[in-house]
């Protein structure tokens, strides 16, 4: 009996080794089932956080760009308000010469133009006026400076100040207005 009752030790010292033995494997296991979750849970947030900055920084480049676009429609607005105004002041401006090109001196119309070309001259076309055209204004203001008196030669010096101007204004906003490639269309 002795022996059975050795026996049965033995078998329940195995039985408890082997549980011991599983219970520290299962130990185990859940450790690492848990370093596990915790390094899958690490793993997702920091890919989470990565696509969260990513997503910052395309918004940032979008907001980027919209401002961009934004700023580039704002300039093209200036510009196309600034270019209106030049045509419209150099437009003013030739219609003031033409006319004194073309009317006596001592007449009302003739004194008019006058009284116009100088308010664009020192005033309005100061503000728009590149440097060709500016040029051009004050070779008329020297030409009707010189020749206050009435006669053919002055005439023909405002006659040639006038289409002059008019051709710096034109090719001027061809310049400005006309894409590249159909300049070729205007004489210059």
């Amino acid at each position: 009996m002795e022996a059975d009752n050795s026996e049965d030790l033995s078998k329940q010292q195995r039985t408890k080794s082997r549980i011991d033995y599983t219970s520290e494997i299962t130990k185990i296991l859940q450790g690492l089932a848990i370093v596990v979750g915790i390094a899958a849970s690490i793993f997702e947030y920091s890919k989470w956080k990565s696509e969260q900055r990513e997503q910052v920084q395309a918004d940032i480049q979008r907001q980027k760009e919209q401002e961009r676009v934004r700023v580039e429609q704002t300039a093209r607005e200036f510009q196309k308000f600034f270019y209106q105004k030049q045509f419209d002041f150099y437009s003013e401006a030739i219609e003031a010469t033409s006319v004194m090109a073309t009317e006596q001196r001592n007449s009302a119309v003739f004194a008019d133009a006058r009284k116009k070309f100088y308010r664009l001259y020192w005033g309005r076309m100061t503000i728009v006026e590149d440097k060709n055209v500016e040029q051009k204004m004050m070779g008329i203001d020297r030409i009707l400076r010189e020749n206050e008196s009435d006669n053919e030669e002055f005439s023909l010096k405002l006659k040639d100040a006038s289409y002059n101007l008019a051709h710096a204004a034109r090719q001027y906003i061809i310049n400005v207005w006309v894409d590249s490639t159909d300049r070729k269309n205007y004489n210059n």
